[in-house]
């Protein structure tokens, strides 16, 4: 060794300065998105309120009320939740895809440690839409339940006594109408079975995966592997899943079975009018639909001669439309009824509980 010059000793040590950036770049992105869903949450609260508030304005007009009371403020807060429940989840979903998207490849030992925190804020935000939904579906069934549902027969009697007209016919089109309630254009089993297709035949649930060798869904596993998943990228990854195979169901009802197969609702309407029985759904006190669905040929109680008759007749244009109007094929309306419609209504209503208490 020379004099006068310093020893310099050189440690080196075992490390990656790709793995120091990585978890620099995981730090500062979990610290910055708990920032950025807090500030989603207080945009689309913001939002619901807003929503809530149309929603409650058209409630409001629909049932006739004159002033603002406690039941308008508690349907106002309803209508908020019921709101907020949805844009919390797709906040969820939105955050699950983003670090799906950008941090699937650089998982490694520090991304378990810097997640954690926002694991907790996802877990939480998870809970309280899940809450808010069920109160949201809770106010839905309520409402549902008080829907009144009226099927009026217009069917003549041949004999001129009221007593003798066919009950048949009513309630085979109130069995079609509680069938049709339940229609959905997404078939829950079909759903389930494409879900279960893409994510265990295709393998795409090895996306969500810990290690980032499966960033690629196609790649083989051993069969001494055994696979650890992170809870944000499987909801990412159920979340794109589930919304793939709702957009090819909806496609595929829309552009092919509405069209070439059948349109239940337009059948439905088709079939009040074969039947001669329109339907007066009242969902408020001032609101609701109509379906009229007075046959064209006045009597529908027939053989099936005449019934052969009634539609070759209609085919070639020799009895007027089935429109409520002269000119118009239009069978189906959405009603706003007046507050003297609504009276004799109610006056109605209750002649008929003290007719039947009786």
């Amino acid at each position: 060794m020379t004099p006068g010059r310093d020893l310099i000793v050189a440690a080196y040590t075992n490390c990656r300065s790709d793995d120091k950036s990585t978890g620099l770049a995981l730090d500062n992105a979990a610290g910055m998105l708990i920032g950025n869903v807090l500030i989603a949450l207080g945009v689309v609260s913001g939002l619901a309120v807003i929503v809530g508030l149309i929603q409650t304005c058209a409630w409001y007009s629909r049932t006739g009320k004159e002033i603002i009371d406690l039941p308008t403020l508690g349907k106002l807060l309803l209508h908020i939740l019921g709101t907020v429940s949805t844009l919390i989840f797709l906040v969820i979903a939105g955050v699950s895809v983003w670090w799906l998207i950008l941090f699937k490849i650089q998982y490694n030992g520090t991304f378990e440690s810097n997640i954690s925190t926002p694991q907790s804020t996802f877990k939480m935000l998870l809970i309280v839409s899940f809450i808010l939904k069920t109160v949201d579906i809770l106010h839905l069934i309520i409402r549902q339940s008080r829907i009144d549902i009226f099927f009026i027969d217009w069917e003549r009697s041949k004999s001129g006594t009221a007593n003798t007209v066919s009950a048949w016919r009513t309630c085979f089109v109130a069995n079609e109408f509680n069938e049709i309630q339940t229609f959905r254009r997404i078939h829950v089993a079909f759903h389930l079975l494409f879900t279960l297709f893409f994510l265990k035949v295709i393998n795409l649930e090895n996306i969500a995966s810990i290690d980032s060798r499966f960033a690629n869904a196609s790649l083989p596993i051993s069969s001494n592997y055994t696979m650890e998943y992170e809870s944000i990228f499987r909801s990412g990854t159920g979340f794109l899943v589930l919304l793939g195979t709702v957009f090819i169901q909806y496609f595929f009802y829309i552009l092919i079975y509405q069209r070439l197969v059948e349109d239940k609702i337009i059948n439905f309407v088709d079939l009040c009018s074969f039947s001669n029985i329109s339907i007066f759904i009242l969902d408020q006190n001032r609101h609701g639909y109509y379906i009229h669905g007075r046959s064209p040929h006045g009597i529908t109680d027939v053989n099936i001669k005449d019934m052969i008759m009634n539609l070759e007749r209609e085919s070639r244009l020799m009895s007027v439309g089935r429109g409520l109007e002269a000119n118009s094929p239009e069978q189906s309306f959405i009603m706003k009824i007046n507050r003297t419609f609504r009276s004799q209504y109610d006056l109605l209503f209750r002649k008929y509980d003290v007719r039947k208490s009786k």
